[in-house]
């Protein structure tokens, strides 16, 4: 097995070596690669891709409204991680669809942004009673997603994985009306502060 990043291509010292064992032993060898190994998960059973990865949010759960006892529960957990805090500026109006654009996040992941974003309006009446939470929920956000940029390897779906890892280092548990709270708060998160890279500024002038 060789993660050659979706390159489609093994090194010739690979090559080298898969043609010996082949000739030691009298068998055939070929390589196994990051599309290979794509083919098998996508053939497996729904319930088999969850052990391997975790829960798979579904969008269609998210159009209900979230439970304010699971944001409760998911905001004191996020808030009490013990990391280091990095600071950083909320950018003002920023267009959602052209920030996934920029930083190229598949369909589903959009799904998921733009559906969360349709309850916004009930995190901006959390935080009207609970303002400490705001900047603090900001900065754990920030942090997480630049822990998903150093822990991933630089893939084609590298910024989906870091989604997904922001995603489950942030629920508490697996359970449902956890991870849509979740969800919308990152969805809260990706437009109003520094979940993924900002989209840089055009001018006509």
């Amino acid at each position: 097995m060789l993660n050659d990043k979706y390159d489609n291509g093994v090194y010739h010292s690979i090559e080298s070596l898969i043609s010996d064992l082949e000739q030691q032993y009298g068998i055939k060898c070929f390589p196994f690669l990051a599309k290979d190994l794509e083919v098998v998960f996508d053939s497996l059973e729904e319930c088999k891709k969850c052990e391997i990865i975790g829960s798979i949010p579904n969008t269609d759960s998210l159009t209900n409204l979230i439970s304010f006892d699971a944001l409760k529960e998911a905001i004191e957990y996020i808030q009490n991680f013990d990391r280091a805090y990095v600071s950083s500026k909320l950018p003002e109006n920023i267009n959602i669809p052209l920030k996934i654009t920029f930083n190229k996040l598949s369909q589903f992941i959009a799904e998921l942004i733009n559906i969360g974003s349709y309850q916004i309006g009930n995190i901006d009446d959390y935080f009207k009673q609970n303002s400490n939470h705001k900047v603090l929920l900001q900065k754990v956000f920030n942090n997480l997603y630049k822990e998903g940029l150093e822990t991933i390897p630089d893939t084609e779906n590298r910024n989906d994985l870091v989604f997904f890892y922001i995603l489950e280092n942030s629920c508490i548990s697996k359970r449902k009306s956890i991870q849509d709270a979740v969800l919308v708060l990152m969805s809260y998160y990706f437009g109003y502060c520094d979940i993924f890279e900002e989209p840089p500024k055009t001018t006509l002038f």
